[in-house]
């Protein structure tokens, strides 16, 4: 129960300081789903890879949560960058947001899921299956962010386009 009540907590804290550090509701909630999707797709990798969660990886939602929401910020700040400070199309700073950060976000990514793996090394049961857990989820997480959410915000970018042209 606990467990659920700090995922819980930890995503309403993570969306709203994503929404209060962007100024803008939408497209921070569109990352913040999609990050959900990881997180769902992290307990079906966990249920695969180890068949249960135990005290110390119930946490990793948490761990997920707070890293997996990097990815999605790198992407939305370089895309208003590129929207603000340089005057381009909303379209035309996705594909230059996602060219531009994501060999960073994928090499982050795997650096975090192998420095997780690690655990798997340990003589403790519970850290090992932390690690397989904590290290896929990462990959899981950076794989939401980088195919998930740029079409997701294109096609947001496109409907609030043709919404402003038809007012």
């Amino acid at each position: 129960k606990s467990g659920v009540k700090s995922s819980i907590l930890s995503l309403i804290l993570v969306s709203a300081l994503f929404i209060v550090g962007f100024r803008e509701i939408v497209r921070p909630v569109i990352i913040v789903i999609f990050l959900q999707f990881s997180i769902v797709w992290s307990l079906a990798y966990a249920a695969v890879s180890v068949g249960y969660l135990n005290i110390l990886s119930v946490g990793f939602v948490s761990i997920i949560l707070g890293l997996g929401i990097d990815y999605g910020i790198h992407i939305l700040g370089r895309i208003q960058e590129e929207e603000r400070a340089k005057h381009r199309s909303s379209v035309d700073a996705i594909k230059i947001a996602l060219m531009q950060t994501g060999v960073g976000i994928t090499e982050g990514a795997v650096t975090t899921a192998v420095a997780f793996f690690t655990m798997m090394i340990s003589d403790f049961p519970a850290i090992r299956e932390l690690g397989i857990i904590a290290g896929g989820s990462i990959l899981l997480a950076a794989m939401a962010m980088i195919f998930l959410t740029p079409p997701a915000l294109y096609l947001y970018s496109q409907r609030r386009a043709s919404f402003s042209q038809k007012s």
